[in-house]
């Protein structure tokens, strides 16, 4: 699963909604979580999290390094989100590759 952080806010922020969506309440597996508009492109920007019958395990938050693909697809994610893109912390350059693909 997969969730992308539109803010400057963290996971903690929102845990109690995530645990309410379906997908999480009957089954268990690992949570992939984009922190790009908060961190920027660093170390900490995917971090993955267990899960398991409508409840996160954030003692089991670890930071992960993923491959290029999976950046490249979470861009396009972000791209439709412009209002999000543009009041993030990301330079300049990075909001106009995902907005833009420059």
């Amino acid at each position: 699963m997969y969730v992308i952080g539109l803010n400057y806010l963290s996971i903690l922020s929102y845990l109690k909604e995530l645990e309410k969506e379906q997908l999480f309440c009957s089954r268990q597996g690992l949570l992939l979580v984009d922190q790009y508009l908060a961190t920027g492109d660093s170390d900490n920007r995917f971090v993955a999290v267990k899960f398991s019958n409508g409840k996160i395990d954030l003692q089991s938050a670890r930071k992960v390094k993923v491959n290029q693909n999976i950046k490249k697809l979470a861009d396009l994610l972000l791209k439709p989100h412009k209002i999000e893109v543009e009041n993030s912390i990301l330079s300049e350059d990075q909001k106009s590759r995902i907005l833009y693909g420059n």
